[in-house]
C-alpha cells in the first residue's frame, strides 16, 4: 500500500505514554522504538487516515491501540494494569504525509512503511533507517539522539488537532492536548 501527497495519516494519544511529570510531552508522543534494538532502525506508528475513513475508525483505532498495550501488560504481569500501568487513549493528532515524507536527517533515511500490526490494516509506520556507518562510542550515539530529536522537533510541527475521543475516561478529561501546530518562533 503507498501514501500519495495529500493522504494523512494520525497519530494515536495513549496516556500516560504521551505525559512527562503529568504533563502533555510532544516528545514523548513522537518517541521513536528501537525496532531492531540495535539502534539501526527507529519506527514511530501511525494509522492511515484513509483507510479508517472518519473520525470514529481513528477514534475506533486508538481504543484498540490502548487495549492491545493493556493486554500486552496483563499477558506479561498475569495481572490487569492499574494506575499510571493502565493505558487510555485520549484522541489523534493529524500529520500530512507530503511534508512529513520530506523530513530529511543527517544519519537517517525516513520511509512510510503499511505494516498490519495486531490485525490493524491501517497501520504504518515511520522507520528512520541509519544510513552511516558509523563507529560505535558515546559521541556517535549522542550525534544520533540529537538527529532522532531533531526529526521530532520537525515533524512536531507538522502535527494538526488534537481530535479528542468522545469517550475518554472522565478523570482524563482535564489532560490538556494542546492544539497543533503552533507558529514557528520568529
Amino acid at each position: 500500500m503507498k501514501m500519495f501527497e495529500g493522504d494523512t495519516v494520525c497519530r494515536a494519544v495513549l496516556y500516560p505514554r504521551c505525559a512527562k511529570n503529568g504533563s502533555f510531552d510532544e516528545a514523548a508522543l513522537l518517541q521513536f522504538g528501537d525496532v531492531y534494538r540495535d539502534g539501526k532502525m527507529y519506527a514511530l506508528s501511525l494509522a492511515s487516515r484513509f483507510l479508517l475513513k472518519d473520525e470514529d475508525g481513528a477514534h475506533g483505532y486508538g481504543r484498540r491501540a490502548a487495549g492491545v498495550a493493556n493486554g500486552i501488560f496483563a499477558e506479561k504481569h498475569g495481572a490487569e494494569p492499574v494506575g499510571e500501568d493502565r493505558v487510555h487513549y485520549l484522541g489523534f493528532y493529524d500529520i500530512e504525509y507530503g511534508p512529513l515524507s520530506r523530513v530529511s536527517l543527517e544519519h537517517y533515511h525516513s520511509e512510510l512503511t503499511w505494516k498490519v500490526e495486531h490485525g490493524e490494516q491501517a497501520h504504518f509506520q515511520l522507520e528512520w533507517v541509519l544510513t552511516s556507518d558509523l563507529p560505535p562510542g558515546n559521541k556517535t550515539e549522542k550525534v544520533l539522539r540529537k538527529d532522532r530529536s531533531a526529526a521530532r522537533t520537525i515533524i512536531s510541527f507538522l502535527l494538526s488537532g488534537p481530535v479528542r475521543d468522545p469517550e475518554v475516561d472522565s478523570d482524563l478529561l482535564p489532560f490538556d492536548l494542546p492544539n497543533l501546530p503552533r507558529p514557528l518562533a520568529a
